[in-house]
């Protein structure tokens, strides 16, 4: 699928959910860039969506069972719970009602009047060049919708440092942006009209795992109920069968490999390149097997 996903922005040259979709049937029911020239191994979340699209061409099918959503998901949810998950809700949208509010009073034509993490602005005190090449500058990416607006997502790793350095990336004049003004801008997002009303996670499993050392537990409880290579054999193929060391998955964490964004510029991933290629010369020369497509690693040859 990574490989469908890879073809498909660069044939496209864009995010286009309806060719992925058709590349992931392709790969479904075809084999398509499977080395057995099946496919094997798929999730019953992912085939129920692929027939889903089959069904109807609607490529937004994934589904909204609760149930049905990743482990990865789940257990972010499971750590930080819903006290901790409207927390860091409240600080993304404070800080982008924050940014929102300053770019208006400079001057900025903010086009988003309902929004959560994301804005779009029409830059009118200084060109949209002029505003991505000054956020270049200090390390952001912008999104250039093309039409003279700007997007701006902000995370939960924002902070009041970023947000004034975006201001000023827009030409707009920072005062000082502090504790108290993000407390005015988390005191507008419980007001939103999107905010929840209704209870959610109220599982107690979502209610007792808030600590580091409580939550490494509960996920080895429920790997010890599970068939591993540590206790038997599995068979190949599956995704369940990696078994990674915490030392391995380390590098995951460093902002060079988890912090590059999907979507950066070509020249801001070098070293990924550099990996990918890599990588495919040595699996060459262990398994003699071409599958990766060069353009897949943006190499020219």
């Amino acid at each position: 699928m990574a490989i469908c996903l890879a073809e498909s922005l660069i044939e496209c040259r864009s995010f286009d959910a309806r060719d992925q979709m058709q590349r992931y049937i392709r790969w479904w029911r075809e084999g398509v860039h499977s080395p057995t020239g099946r496919c094997f191994d798929i999730g019953n979340a992912t085939s129920a969506s692929l027939a889903r699209f089959e069904k109807d061409g609607e490529p937004f099918a994934g589904s909204d069972d609760p149930y049905s959503a990743g482990n990865g998901s789940i257990m972010y949810a499971v750590y930080h719970g819903p006290d901790g998950l409207k927390r860091i809700a409240k600080r993304v949208h404070g800080w982008a009602v924050i940014l929102a509010e300053a770019l208006s009073e400079a001057g900025e034509e903010v086009l988003s009047d309902r929004f959560f993490d994301t804005l779009r602005v029409r830059p009118t005190t200084h060109s949209v060049n002029d505003v991505l090449a000054a956020a270049a500058e200090i390390g952001v990416n912008l999104r250039e919708f093309g039409d003279g607006t700007l997007g701006i997502a902000l995370d939960e790793k924002t902070d009041g440092e970023e947000i004034a350095a975006l201001i000023e990336c827009f030409g707009g004049r920072v005062s000082e942006i502090t504790a108290d003004s993000l407390e005015q801008g988390t005191e507008a997002s419980a007001r939103s009209v999107l905010a929840r009303t209704s209870a959610f996670l109220d599982h107690p499993v979502f209610n007792s795992y808030q600590s580091e050392t409580e939550m490494l537990r509960y996920i080895y409880r429920l790997q010890q109920r599970d068939l591993s290579l540590a206790t038997s054999m599995i068979p190949l193929g599956s995704c369940t069968m990696k078994l990674n060391a915490t030392t391995e998955m380390l590098p995951v964490t460093w902002p060079h490999f988890g912090a590059l964004h999907p979507f950066c510029p070509d020249d801001q991933a070098g070293g990924y390149m550099v990996v990918g290629h890599l990588s495919r010369r040595w699996a060459f020369s262990i398994c003699r097997m071409h599958i990766v497509p060069r353009a897949f690693l943006g190499l020219s040859r």
